[in-house]
């Protein structure tokens, strides 16, 4: 099954883990931004057997099946995840009212602006 790249930025300036999320980017289909610096969403990541295999957002855990540590930059942190699994986080997110859409693509914009919208994996496979 294909996986999505989600980009979550979790450090601060020298990639010391901050517990909040700022910012979160979806493949290249969507860019989201943290309402509120001052109270950004908390988040932590969960680790078995020695890898990380869970993040957690606003109490809210999502597997993922890869995970690497200050990457693309020392601000963020990247995992990778299946397409229901990046739906179920997005609707989440959305339903949680704590971030806004700040770039990405047209047709993921327009369901992340839609009152009642809400995102699938068919939509994000091959698309994020």
């Amino acid at each position: 099954m294909t996986s999505i790249r989600v980009v979550l930025c979790c450090n601060d300036r020298d990639g010391s883990f901050e517990g909040c999320v700022s910012a979160v980017k979806v493949g290249t289909c969507l860019d989201l931004d943290a309402i509120s610096l001052d109270r950004p969403p908390r988040m932590g990541f969960v680790q078995f057997a020695g890898l990380t295999r869970i993040v957690r957002i606003s109490g809210r855990a999502f597997p993922i099946a890869g995970y690497s540590r200050c990457q693309p930059a020392p601000t963020a942190d990247t995992v990778w995840m299946e397409p229901a699994i990046v739906a179920e986080l997005l609707n989440f997110l959305k339903s949680k009212g704590t971030f806004s859409a700040d770039g990405g693509e047209a047709w993921a914009g327009e369901i992340w602006d839609r009152e009642g919208g809400a995102f699938t994996a068919c939509e994000l496979e091959g698309k994020a």
